[in-house]
């Protein structure tokens, strides 16, 4: 049974229909006696803010299909590697420290403020309904602009955690963290603030200098030479025709 690897750039109903119109087309384009004829592999590289949330999409997605489907998400194939939630939360109380037990928290608007010894420490930032966190900002004592920000998801983990200089004040590197709170990429930053090199730190990867270079990193490996493969995003074409001597590549 051959594999399709699908590369996507959306996840949708309607794109849905659009693949398996695709799907059928090969079927008649590479005939076999097996049923069904082939396993679809959907590779995602896109971020989601809300992991939990693009994992249920995911479920909904693979419904009626009549092939074997698994998607892979570069993101939560990572992220995934307990079921905790609230990590946030430990992660707020260890940098406070031995200093937790003296926080005063005063609200304004949709944030919570965290303060030591007149110093605002930890700014939480809350969603319109004032309960789900959606960032969280940490600062040194004294300091009125953060040294770190935690991106927060809806089972209230850290998704994303950037560090910023505190000179220049611009972002100097974003850990991605697993909801262990590992790192499993890291992103850099140069002196103007804008992103300069990628790596997979969990696999060990190399260091490379474009989002397109980190991604395929994770795309060749899923891929041999009886691979078909559908490219629905743009952005990896040229990367395919230098990167893959593949034939059985449909650019759509």
């Amino acid at each position: 049974m051959r594999k399709v690897v699908v590369i996507i750039n959306q996840l949708n109903e309607a794109f849905k229909d659009t693949l398996l119109t695709h799907l059928h087309r090969l079927e008649m384009r590479y005939p076999s006696d097996q049923t069904p004829s082939f396993t679809v592999e959907i590779l995602d590289s896109r971020y989601h803010p809300n992991y939990a949330e693009l994992k249920r999409q995911y479920e909904t997605f693979k419904q009626d299909f009549t092939y074997p489907v698994s998607i892979k998400s570069v993101y939560l194939d990572q992220y995934f590697v307990s079921d905790k939630v609230g990590n946030v939360n430990g992660f707020t109380n260890n940098f406070l420290g031995t200093n937790s037990k003296s926080v005063r928290q005063n609200k304004a608007g949709n944030k919570t403020l965290m303060e030591i010894d007149g110093s605002i420490r930890v700014a939480i930032n809350h969603a319109k309904n004032g309960q789900t966190i959606q960032s969280v900002d940490y600062a040194n004592p004294g300091q009125n602009h953060p040294i770190m920000r935690a991106l927060v998801n809806q089972d209230g983990n850290i998704q994303v955690l950037r560090h910023f200089s505190t000179t220049t004040r611009h972002p100097e590197y974003d850990d991605y963290l697993d909801s262990e709170l590992q790192t499993f990429m890291k992103v850099q930053y140069d002196s103007k603030g804008l992103r300069e090199s990628y790596q997979f730190t969990k696999w060990g990867l190399e260091v490379v200098n474009s989002e397109m270079d980190l991604y395929m990193q994770w795309i060749l490996p899923e891929i041999d030479e009886d691979t078909i493969i559908i490219n629905y995003n743009r952005d990896f074409d040229i990367l395919f025709e230098t990167a893959s001597s593949q034939t059985n590549i449909y650019m759509v």
